[in-house]
């Protein structure tokens, strides 16, 4: 059963509580309800909030004094875990078909906040997002890591485009042997024309693991029945 901490007619530093609503959640896995309370600022603006945010001293009155406190990196870490599970398991996030929809999980010891807060706060940094190391694979310590919002691009599952099955390759305008180019960084790199489209391939590969390193996607992970024959 959800707890209410605070009563309509409570203050909390600079916030009235008017109203409170459970609201049961309409769908995923969890069916217990969440407590919203409906504030009023001594400045007369009114805004929604949730009890942690009260209960843990983050929002004090709605920013018209600037008293509320720097967010900390727990606070920013909870909003990541909060978010990185609402896309595994609610089907009404507008990300859920690429994540939940997708076979996506939360590692079950990940479903507490405090096992994930402690697994990634080391190498946490300002900007960086969380990635899986295998984009197929859970949200889990194993296989997530922080990145920069670069190399989380870099690690997405990439669009097949031209005329080719392999990722970057594309025939040669001549019509003669087949040419593989990539972007990275603003930059386009053209290699050069190979006479075979496997060839093309590896040429692309050895450039991605160049520039990108752990975070290359290759066409020799993509389709290992090819590449374990010769070109």
């Amino acid at each position: 059963m959800a707890h209410i901490a605070y009563a309509p007619g409570e203050q909390v530093a600079d916030l009235t509580i008017l109203s409170v609503e459970l609201r049961y959640p309409k769908s995923g896995k969890s069916k217990s309800p969440k407590v919203f309370y409906h504030c009023q600022c001594i400045c007369g603006k009114q805004l929604e909030t949730e009890t942690y945010r009260l209960r843990n001293g983050l929002l004090l009155s709605c920013g018209c004094n600037g008293k509320n406190p720097p967010r900390t990196d727990r606070q920013k870490l909870y909003d990541v875990w909060k978010e990185m599970k609402r896309r595994c398991y609610n089907p009404g996030n507008k990300d859920y078909g690429r994540y939940g929809g997708k076979g996506i999980t939360v590692a079950e010891e990940w479903h507490t906040f405090d096992t994930f807060y402690q697994d990634m706060l080391p190498g946490y940094g300002e900007n960086l997002q969380i990635d899986r190391r295998d984009s197929k694979g859970p949200y889990s310590r194993e296989n997530c890591r922080w990145v920069t919002r670069s190399q989380n691009q870099w690690n997405t599952t990439p669009r097949k485009a031209g005329n080719s099955k392999y990722l970057g390759v594309n025939l040669a305008h001549t019509g003669k042997g087949w040419r593989a180019a990539i972007s990275h960084e603003g930059k386009r790199y053209i290699l050069p024309t190979q006479p075979t489209e496997k060839l093309a391939a590896i040429a692309y590969d050895t450039k991605c693991l160049e520039l990108r390193g752990e975070f290359a996607q290759l066409n020799r992970d993509r389709f290992p029945e090819d590449f374990n024959q010769a070109a």
